[in-house]
């Protein structure tokens, strides 16, 4: 029962109703008869993708070849959508596998790992500062970063701009 509460809660009918303008908006996008759809997703998060006719997925083999090859890799992920989140005490953090993965991929060293999210820096730090301290982070949709959480007290970021009184 708390499992459907917890969805209900984060999927209101204004969520809904957003997500369906925003798809109805890029539908109406005019490429002429010159696209293809594809369907994604399941349940309250399946989507009708738009791209142009002829667009190709990245092959999986190409991606692992040169992921290999490479020396030096960026690799940024957004938290929102992409890392699985549970509830823990209310709060949403990342699952114990998400975070093992991340550990992972950032203690190679040839990996800059960023993780972006609109969160605040507070909870970012909360989540990530202990469990991934190698994580490069990016809270409130990047405009306050820092290259790794090793060191960092709470307070410890750098801003897009310099601004005064944040």
């Amino acid at each position: 029962m708390e499992r459907q509460f917890e969805f209900v809660q984060r999927h209101t009918s204004l969520k809904w109703a957003q997500k369906f303008l925003v798809d109805l908006k890029r539908a109406y996008d005019p490429l002429r008869g010159n696209a293809d759809y594809q369907k994604t997703g399941f349940g309250a998060d399946q989507r009708i993708i738009k791209f142009k006719h002829g667009f190709k997925e990245l092959e999986f083999n190409m991606i692992e070849g040169r992921y290999q090859m490479s020396r030096k890799r960026i690799i940024i992920i957004d938290q929102e959508g992409v890392i699985p989140m549970k509830s823990k005490n209310g709060v949403m953090e990342p699952s114990a596998e998400a975070m093992k993965a991340l550990n992972g991929i950032s203690d190679e060293p040839s990996n800059i790992v960023f993780v972006v999210s609109k969160e605040s820096k507070k909870l970012m730090h909360q989540l990530y500062s202990e469990k991934a301290p190698k994580l490069g982070l990016a809270a409130e949709n990047g405009f306050f970063w820092r290259w790794t959480s090793e060191s960092q007290r709470e307070s410890d970021w750098n801003t897009l701009i310099e601004v005064e009184d944040l």
